[in-house]
C-alpha cells in the first residue's frame, strides 16, 4: 500500500478542519492563545523589572479599563451576536450603529462622573484621577473592539478574528519590551503598550465593519430602543459581574494595599491562563447554541445538554492540571518578592473553571433576552460576596482573596444555572434517557 506524502496528509488534515465547528474552535483557540498568552509572556519580564507596588498599579489600571468598558458597553456586543441571526441585514446595520452611538455617550457620561470626583476610585484602585479618566477613554476603544469581534464571530470569520487578536498581542508585547529598553521601568510601560494595542485593534475593527457595510445605515428609533431594552437591564448585572470578577482585587487593594495587589495579580494572571480554553469554546459554542435553540427540536436540546456537561467535566479536569503545572514552575519564574502568590494558585484555578462553566449556562438567558432577571441574581450574589470577601481577606490575607474568588464563582454558576433553566427549560436530568 502506497504511503501518503506529508503534503497530502497536511492537505487532508486541513480539509477535515474545514468542518465548521472544528475549524472555528481551532482558530478561536489560536486567537485566544495570543490574547491569553500576552499577559503571561509579559508576566516574568514585568515582575523582574517592576516592584510589586508598580506591577499592582499597572494591572489595577488595566482592570479598571475592563470594568469601565464592560459596564458602560452595556454588553451590546452580545446583542450584536444575537441580532445577526434574528434580523435582516438592514435591521442588523441599524442595531450596530445604535450600539456604537450609545456606548460613546455612556463612556462620555462615565468620564464626566470620574472628573467630578464623586466616585472615590483612588481609594479602591490606588490610581490618580488622571489615570482613571484615561481608563474611561481607552474603555471606548475596547467596547468598539468587542463589537467588531462579535460581528466577526457571528458571521463565522474566525480567520479575521485571529488576525486582529494577533495584531493586538504583537503590539502589546513588542511595545512593552521596547519601552522597557527606551525609558525607565515603571507602570507606564505596561499601560502605554496596552493603550497602543487596544487603539490599533479598535481602528481595524471599525475598518472591517465599514468594509462589510455594517455601518452603512443610520440607526433609527427602534434600534435605539432595542439597544436600551437589552443593555439597560443588564447594567446592574454587568456591574455586579465586574464586581464579582474583580471584587477580591479591589478588596486586596483597599484592605492590604497596592503592593499586595501586585502579588495577588500574579496568581490571578496565571489562573487566567485557563481563559485560553474557556474563551474560544464560548465564542465558538455560543453561535452554535443560538442556532440549535432556534431550531428548537428535542434532539437538539439533548445534544446541547450533553455538550454542556462535557464542558463542565473538561474544565474542572483542566483546572487541576493547570494548577499543578503552575505550582511546579512558580519558583523558576518569579522572585521571592512574589512568593506569597503561590499559595492561591489552586483556588484561583478552580474559580476560573467555574467561571467557564458559568459561560456554559448564561447564554440561554441571553438568548431568551431575560436580562433583567439575570441582573437580579447577579446583584444578590455580589452583595453576599462583598461580605465573605472582606471576612476572608481580613482573616487569611492573600489566601482569603483566593478562597473568596473560588467561592464566588461556584455560587454564581449554581445560581445562574437555576435561572437559565427557569427561562429556557432544558433536559438537564433526562438528556440520556431514550424516552426523553
Amino acid at each position: 500500500m502506497r504511503a501518503l506524502s506529508p503534503s497530502i496528509l497536511l492537505r487532508q488534515a486541513w480539509v477535515g478542519l474545514q468542518s465548521s465547528i472544528g475549524r472555528s474552535v481551532a482558530l478561536y483557540a489560536i486567537a485566544f492563545s495570543f490574547a491569553g498568552l500576552t499577559p503571561l509572556v509579559l508576566l516574568p519580564v514585568l515582575t523582574q523589572a517592576l516592584s510589586p507596588a508598580e506591577f499592582g498599579q499597572a494591572t489595577s489600571w488595566i482592570v479598571l479599563v475592563a470594568m469601565i468598558a464592560n459596564t458602560c458597553g452595556l454588553t451590546v456586543h452580545g446583542l450584536v451576536s444575537v441580532r445577526f441571526f434574528k434580523d435582516a441585514f438592514v435591521g442588523f446595520q441599524r442595531i450596530v450603529a445604535a450600539a456604537i452611538s450609545v456606548i460613546l455617550l455612556v463612556h462620555l457620561l462615565a468620564g464626566l462622573v470620574i472628573s467630578t470626583g464623586l466616585v472615590p476610585l483612588s481609594a479602591f484602585t490606588g490610581l490618580t484621577r488622571t489615570y482613571s479618566l484615561g481608563a474611561a477613554a481607552v474603555g471606548v476603544a475596547l467596547s468598539i473592539n468587542l463589537i467588531g469581534l462579535a460581528f466577526m464571530q457571528a458571521s463565522q470569520r474566525p480567520g479575521i478574528y485571529l488576525l486582529l487578536r494577533m495584531l493586538q498581542s504583537a503590539i502589546e508585547i513588542l511595545g512593552c519590551l521596547a519601552l522597557l529598553q527606551l525609558i525607565v521601568a515603571g507602570p507606564d510601560v505596561r499601560i502605554w503598550s496596552y493603550v497602543a494595542a487596544i487603539a490599533a485593534s479598535a481602528l481595524c475593527a471599525l475598518a472591517f465593519l465599514v468594509k462589510k457595510r455594517v455601518l452603512a445605515t443610520a440607526p433609527d428609533k427602534k434600534a435605539f430602543e432595542s439597544v436600551a431594552r437589552f443593555g439597560i437591564p443588564l447594567v446592574p448585572h454587568v456591574f455586579a459581574g465586574q464586581m464579582l470578577t474583580n471584587l477580591d482585587r479591589i478588596m486586596v487593594s483597599y484592605l492590604l494595599g497596592i503592593e499586595k495587589l501586585g502579588i495577588f495579580m500574579v496568581a490571578s494572571q496565571l489562573g487566567m491562563a485557563l481563559s485560553l480554553v474557556i474563551e474560544p469554546l464560548n465564542r465558538t459554542l455560543a453561535p452554535w447554541l443560538f442556532k440549535k435553540l432556534t431550531d428548537g427540536s428535542e434532539d437538539d436540546k439533548r445534544l446541547i445538554v450533553k455538550v454542556t456537561y462535557g464542558l463542565f467535566v473538561g474544565l474542572l479536569a483542566l483546572s487541576m492540571i493547570a494548577a499543578a503545572l503552575f505550582v511546579s514552575v512558580f519558583d523558576l519564574l518569579f522572585s521571592d518578592e512574589f512568593s506569597d502568590a503561590k499559595q492561591i494558585i489552586v483556588p484561583v484555578a478552580v474559580g476560573m473553571a467555574f467561571q467557564g462553566m458559568y459561560y456554559g449556562v448564561v447564554n440561554y438567558i441571553f438568548y431568551a433576552e431575560k436580562t433583567g432577571k439575570l441582573s437580579f441574581v447577579t446583584c444578590g450574589v455580589v452583595a453576599a460576596a462583598v461580605v465573605w470577601s472582606a471576612l476572608l481577606i481580613m482573616q487569611f490575607g492573600i489566601l482569603g482573596a483566593g478562597l473568596s474568588f473560588m467561592i464566588t464563582n461556584i455560587v454564581l454558576f449554581v445560581a445562574v444555572w437555576v435561572l437559565s433553566n427557569a427561562v429556557m427549560p432544558m433536559p438537564w436530568f433526562s438528556a440520556w434517557r431514550t424516552d426523553a
